[in-house]
């Protein structure tokens, strides 16, 4: 969990989301978003305060330290001034592996710069292609499908910034999206713009911002992705924005003056390692710069010399090199590699933060921004961190509202707290009872606070779903000194309610701090992405856009459900969501089974999605291409297993470290409650799952090979042993604390014990059917896989997968364990990263070609 500002955009949990039309991506870009939560959202202080899951095996990540090794990591100081302050830590040394010695026979392939790696890679491209040559016919017509559900001449709802409102479109034909504002006529405050080209409060000309399309053409690239996407707030006519043109997620920034329509004379090239965090401060900005194993550690701030030095074309900017000078000044440092860090504003632009997190820890620094302009410079520490306590803050007025998981409070406790006894003295400020605010609940999981000028926000989870509550005007007194006024702040909090059982809602574009209006987006399986605003006031919806489903979709042929699997463990109930179409019955007293119209007659295909790591929450959220599957006849489920926090932060941890195991049981015994209840049958039951989900799917095909028809693996982290044994490698410090340490025995035995690549070794030709234990094949059988990956991921490296297929299908050929030649695809992107091709088209194309895998196996096999 962590806060807001760890960057990245496009990170894709819903490109992971392997069955989505990427809209939600496309939409959430029209600012300078941020990865959180295993969710996309913009860098606008309302983003859910799980940050750090910026660095992820997919989108997330975390071993747990001796408190005397966490006492050495902190040399810093409760008050600080604006210069170069660095948190450093014993030793960051890893000793080698302890358990035995590894021997790896696909080690080379790992070589990116050796071509016969680069061969290989195409030889298996071409063996994929060959393998799924009869499918083209399908695959086009998927890709028809899918793309003409979906409006290709659209926009996003327009947010307000200072004078202006801003959007992002596409255009038909067009792979990329283009980026615009109207300005407000006479800067007319409360009102609402919902049609950015009929309304009447906005000038009528649009200012196009940036045309990735023009862009990706100038630059003559096939992969083009946006990082920092921001306007000077002090000028409103400075732009500056980051690219990626190949997936690495490295990026190179450029600044851009919109009145001139000039660059200034000013690039940051990808060699200096800039993040996507990205502040504006007078005429300062603040940013962060990775180290070499992709991590957010350095906060800088750099004055612009000139800002009236511009050039006409970007190639003739003058470089930035970052270190200290006059300009350049190193403000932070973090030398501990678990920890990433990040700076934001408050949404009130009062006071500036520094955040710097580790999976399970949180450590914050404030300043106030007027303090700032009176160059009284000093951050000041809210307080220090302490192994396992995560904390994250909002303000208003002069307070912070703080909500933490010190002691029991695991779903995290809301407090508010005067900043001035912060300033003069932080200790013990989350036990003071004084400071209480809201009592705690084991059954609400606190995601995130927005504190607006007249309300707070909550943003959490109970009974398995997201929840939203509101408390009207949060007084500005004392909390414990004006008790009748606090309670009847409190008294008069509501939830808001949803219509549906399962659905998506996460905030977005809530920039205006005065308002009484809070903005999100609510979808689920069978109702298409709206965008909300929420009179806080009123109490009342006021719908801004629902996606439109082109074509004959019409919601009232689908329905979904929630259902629940009981674990092996005989206690835990394991969420289902599932979706489907109606049968169409002319005589509804023929079905096997009466059951809302869906006949268990157990001979459905299924697919079944699943991911349960990092925290991260899957809900039942729309996708236009799914319902290619569904109008043939598939069910969709996702199984809410443990190692994900659908059902708050106990399920989580439930599903992390050495409990990682109950993720693959809770995923095998959600499959076999769906064949149990005749949703489907072994022969007609597909798995799916990118990244750490990759994981989860291999380690389930090695302990029960026999339950799956099929299964897609998307980027996934199949090799997790050899990746958390090499420190140099992106992300393996700071997921300690998700897997745990392999160079501790204990560790690597239990990760020994799931590793989908070390468990390939175990499978075995035997007629038992029970396989968690040990992993055996019937009939001489084994899933048909394909693996789906990209060149450049910088999250989950390319071997991974390309190691997994070589080593499984060497071991059934070689044990004799098939009847025949173990259908095994390993296909690559040769030109993208993590979350796969960036054009939109070209993403189509992608969920078709899956699509048509699916289909292929399951119908016609």
């Amino acid at each position: 969990m962590n806060l807001k500002l760890l960057i990245l955009i496009n990170i894709y949990i819903h490109l992971l989301l392997p069955l989505n039309s990427s809209k939600q991506q496309q939409q959430l870009l029209s600012s300078s978003p941020t990865i959180i939560n295993n969710k996309c959202y913009p860098n606008n202080n309302n983003t859910f305060h799980n940050n750090n899951n910026l660095c992820i095996r997919n989108f997330h990540s975390k071993i747990n330290f001796s408190s005397s090794q966490t006492n050495k990591i902190l040399k810093k100081m409760s008050e600080i001034k604006e210069e170069h302050f660095t948190t450093t830590t014993a030793s960051t040394t890893l000793s080698p592996p302890i358990a035995d010695q590894r021997k790896d026979a696909y080690f080379w392939l790992k070589d990116k710069s050796n071509q016969k790696v680069i061969d290989y890679l195409n030889k298996e491209n071409e063996y994929c292609n060959e393998k799924t040559k009869h499918l083209e016919s399908l695959q086009n017509q998927l890709f028809e499908e899918i793309k003409n559900r979906i409006k290709q001449t659209d926009e996003t709802v327009p947010y307000r910034i200072n004078n202006y409102y801003y959007y992002s479109k596409t255009e038909e034909g067009k792979q990329l999206r283009i980026y615009c504002r109207k300005k407000i006529k006479n800067n007319l405050e409360n009102i609402i713009i919902t049609n950015i080209d009929n309304d009447i409060y906005l000038e009528k000309e649009e200012e196009i911002l940036l045309d990735l399309n023009k862009l990706q053409e100038e630059l003559k690239v096939d992969f083009l992705t946006l990082g920092i996407f921001k306007i000077c707030p002090k000028t409103e006519n400075l732009l500056v924005y980051s690219i990626d043109t190949n997936g690495s997620e490295f990026y190179d920034v450029y600044f851009y003056n919109l009145k001139e329509s000039k660059f200034l004379n000013l690039k940051i090239n990808k060699d200096q390692h800039v993040g996507c965090n990205f502040e504006f401060l007078n005429e300062n900005i603040y940013f962060t710069q990775y180290d070499t194993t992709h991590r957010p550690y350095r906060i800088y701030k750099y004055k612009i010399p000139n800002l009236n030095d511009l050039v006409i074309n970007r190639n003739d900017c003058n470089e930035l090199i970052i270190k200290d000078n006059e300009f350049v000044k190193l403000i932070y440092e973090d030398l501990d590699e678990r920890f990433f860090v990040s700076i934001y504003k408050s949404l009130s632009q009062e006071y500036l933060f520094i955040d710097s997190s580790s999976k399970i820890t949180s450590e914050l620094y404030f300043l106030k921004i007027k303090d700032l302009n009176n160059n009284l410079d000093h951050f000041k520490l809210i307080k220090k961190r302490e192994q396992g306590l995560e904390y994250y803050v909002c303000q208003k007025d002069e307070y912070f509202y703080i909500w933490h998981n010190l002691n029991e409070f695991i779903n995290f406790k809301l407090i508010k707290v005067p900043i001035i006894d912060i300033i003069n003295n932080n200790e013990n400020i989350f036990l003071k009872k004084e400071y209480e605010y809201i009592p705690y609940t084991d059954n609400f999981y606190i995601e995130n606070v927005i504190a607006f000028k007249n309300h707070l926000t909550i943003f959490g989870r109970s009974e398995g779903v997201p929840q939203l509550i509101i408390i009207p005007s949060p007084s500005s007194s004392l909390p414990n000194k004006e008790e009748n006024e606090l309670n009847k702040e409190l008294n008069n909090r509501y939830q808001v309610t949803f219509p549906e059982p399962s659905y998506e809602l996460y905030p977005i574009h809530n920039r205006e701090f005065n308002s009484n209006k809070i903005r999100f987006i609510y979808s689920s399986f069978i109702t298409p992405e709206t965008t909300f605003d929420y009179d806080m006031n009123k109490k009342e919806f006021i719908k801004l856009k629902q996606d439109e489903v082109l074509g004959n979709y019409n919601q009232l042929n689908y329905k979904m459900k929630k259902i629940f699997a009981k674990s092996r463990d005989g206690h835990t109930d394991i969420p289902i969501s599932l979706v489907y179409k109606i049968n169409n019955l002319t005589n509804i007293d023929n079905l096997t089974n009466k059951d809302n119209d869906l006949d268990l007659n157990g001979n459905h295909p299924l697919l079944l999605y699943g991911y349960g790591s990092y925290g991260a929450t899957i809900d039942a959220y729309f996708s236009h291409s799914i319902i290619s599957l569904l109008d043939r006849g598939f069910i969709y489920a996702i199984a809410s297993i443990r190692g994900g926090a659908e059902n708050g932060r106990k399920w989580y941890n439930d599903g992390k470290l050495l409990q990682k195991k109950n993720t693959f049981y809770d995923f095998i015994d959600s499959a076999k409650y769906l064949i149990k209840e005749k949703y489907t049958n072994k022969n007609k039951l597909a798995i799916y799952g990118g990244s750490a989900g990759g994981l989860l799917i291999g380690a389930c095909l090695n302990f029960n090979p026999n339950l799956f028809k099929s299964a897609i693996l998307q980027v996934p982290f199949v090799d997790c042993v050899n990746t958390m044994l090499d420190a140099n490698l992106p992300l393996t410090v700071t997921e300690y604390e998700e897997w745990g340490n392999p160079n501790e025995k204990h560790v690597y035995d239990y990760m020994m014990s799931y590793s989908p690549y070390d468990m390939i070794d175990n499978i075995h030709l035997d007629n038992s059917t029970n396989m968690d234990s040990t992993t055996n094949l019937e009939k001489k059988t084994f899933p048909s896989i394909l693996i789906d990956q990209s060149l450049n991921d910088t999250r989950v490296g390319f071997w991974e997968g390309t190691k997994y297929c070589a080593k499984l299908r060497y071991h059934l050929l070689k044990n004799k364990l098939l009847d025949k030649e173990p259908f095994i695809l390993c296909k690559t992107n040769m030109g993208a990263g993590h979350g796969g091709k960036s054009g939109r088209y070209e993403r189509y194309k992608e969920i078709a070609f899956r699509y048509a895998f699916l289909i292929d196996q399951l119908t016609n096999n």
